[in-house]
């Protein structure tokens, strides 16, 4: 990036571990202390930003952005919406946006 811009890393060893249940819940890292990613909803990202000094508002907002556009490929059909993805991730989807 150039000077004054921030960049995302790009992602590394990202398991979606909502589609294997034997996994663990458990992040690696905590978001605002928590660790269970059920527990994990817009509060944390909103205090987790906090703590990196960053506009907590605009956090929230990037991450319903995010699994609005989750939640939103699986009611347009871009996910199976009878599938296991859709059956595993859109509850979940729900949850965070109500959080």
């Amino acid at each position: 990036p150039s000077p004054g811009r921030v960049a995302l890393a790009p992602l590394y060893d990202q398991v979606p571990t909502i589609l294997w249940p034997q996994l663990s819940g458990d992040a690696a890292m905590t978001v605002a202390g928590r660790v269970n990613l059920d527990l994990v909803g817009l509060p944390a990202i909103r205090e987790e930003a906090k703590l990196w000094r960053h506009d907590p508002r605009r956090a929230a907002d990037a991450a319903r952005r995010a699994i609005e556009a989750v939640r939103d490929a699986t009611l347009d059909g871009t996910i199976d919406p009878q599938g296991r993805v859709a059956h595993l991730v859109l509850p979940r989807a729900e949850a965070f946006l109500t959080s």
